[in-house]
């Protein structure tokens, strides 16, 4: 480095401390005063009180439909299956219903079957249940929310299996959404339970306390929100300040795509992946009936594709793990019912089954999809096993993390939800990084 090229460079270091001391003194003073206050609004908040009020179960059946019998036919195929219409409910609404249908085909259908049979002694099923044609519905809600993990008994059957018979879906879907669903489930395959609809801001806040639920008045959370919201300034004033003065690590470069993949799309027209070069990219694998981690992987790209559908310098790709099922049709029919509009930067692509493995091995480096024996088979449609990662790739098509998304640790996979949102803001705001 020549004398001049120090010089500089020591100018513009000394220059960019003194700005960051001048900043930081404010800032540091400005979130300490708010962590000062808000420890006290907290502490003077005190212990709650509030006289638990345990929650009673309503168990009551409904009169429902006999269980199909023993010898119905088996249900058709899931590469052409569809749901049933949704029957009238009353004070279900036809756009409750008509949710509920579209949710039900896209996350319900591969293991409850299009017509409510299941697949026993896997899955348990939903027509004619006496878990479903119940006057109250709490332990459906608790179930899509939460998950369950069997032994269960339906309909005097019992179903032991150790796997997770139902995954929790709270992430990944909307009140309206689950209430939808439950609501298409309880007045269709024979039951005629009651709708489900999502209820109103009650007057005080709940919360649960050893298996309790416990009433605490609006006044007493605002204090403590307020306590809370203040000490989270403060620290957000000082992480700001940090963030600042010291200087952020590149995100590494785990891979350079050299090569390029020509598939087609939902719409029928043959696309190159190089097309998006200049572009921030998210892709992951697709098997549009996986009962694994597909779900979660989806639901992540649904909420990417809504914070940068308008961004012309972003796109996300889902690429065919089993392109003889997932055709086009099927693709752009999948598409429409995870709310993926034509005009989203968004491509559902298939094609030749080895080239696109090839790619997602060679090229994203991701673990090479491995059909699975019939006998190690959840369901009669866990044909592959695949890599449920999201890739973000940069601009000069290079690969910059890897994101488990869906991880049997729930704390592994929102630090992989948060890190993922964070690098693509990261890479869309730096576009030489």
């Amino acid at each position: 480095m020549s004398k001049k090229s120090s010089s500089s460079s020591s100018g513009e270091l000394a220059s960019r401390i003194t700005d960051l001391l001048t900043y930081g003194t404010g800032t540091v003073m400005g979130g300490g005063l708010f962590l000062i206050v808000g420890a006290f609004v907290i502490g003077s908040f005190g212990a709650l009180r509030a006289k638990p009020e345990p929650v009673a179960l309503e168990t009551e059946a409904v009169p429902a439909a006999a269980p199909a019998a023993a010898n119905a036919p088996s249900p058709a195929p899931a590469a052409a299956a569809t749901s049933p219409a949704p029957a009238p409910a009353a004070g279900g609404g036809a756009d409750l219903l008509a949710t509920g249908q579209r949710i039900y085909s896209t996350v319900c259908i591969a293991c409850h079957q299009p017509t409510g049979q299941g697949l026993p002694p896997m899955f348990p099923p939903l027509a004619g249940s006496d878990w479903v044609n119940v006057k109250k519905p709490d332990r459906m809600i608790r179930m899509v929310l939460h998950g369950f993990t069997g032994p269960i008994t339906i309909n005097g059957a019992p179903f032991t299996s150790l796997a997770p018979m139902m995954p929790p879906q709270g992430g990944a879907l909307s009140d309206e959404q689950i209430a939808g669903v439950l609501t298409y489930v309880r007045s269709n395959f024979g039951n005629k339970a009651g709708p489900v609809t999502p209820e109103p801001p009650p007057p005080s806040i709940r919360y649960t306390s050893a298996g309790a639920d416990v009433r605490v008045s609006t006044g007493s959370w605002l204090r403590m929100g307020l306590g809370i919201g203040m000490a989270i300034a403060g620290v957000l004033m000082l992480g700001h300040y940090a963030r600042q003065a010291l200087p952020q690590t590149p995100l590494p470069v785990v891979a350079q795509i050299t090569g390029d993949l020509e598939v087609t799309e939902r719409s029928g027209q043959t696309v190159k992946l190089s097309a998006l070069r200049g572009k921030v990219t998210v892709m992951a694998c697709l098997y549009t009936v996986c009962p694994h981690g597909c779900a979660a992987v989806v639901a992540q790209m649904q909420k990417l594709n809504a914070a940068y559908r308008t961004r012309p310098d972003f796109h996300l790709v889902s690429l065919a793990v089993a392109p003889e099922r997932d055709t086009p049709d099927f693709l752009k029919a999948y598409a429409e019912g995870v709310g993926a509009k034509p005009e989203d930067p968004w491509w559902f692509v298939t094609g030749e089954q080895q080239r696109i493995w090839d790619y997602m091995t060679h090229e994203l480096q991701l673990q090479a999809p491995v059909p699975i024996p019939e006998e190690k088979r959840i369901n009669p449609l866990d044909f592959y096993e695949h890599d449920l990662r999201l890739v973000l790739i940069d601009r000069q098509g290079r690969v910059r993390g890897y994101y488990a998304v869906f991880h049997p640790q729930p704390e592994i996979a929102t630090l992989m939800t948060e890190k993922l949102g964070r690098d693509v803001q990261r890479l869309l705001d730096n576009p030489a990084e």
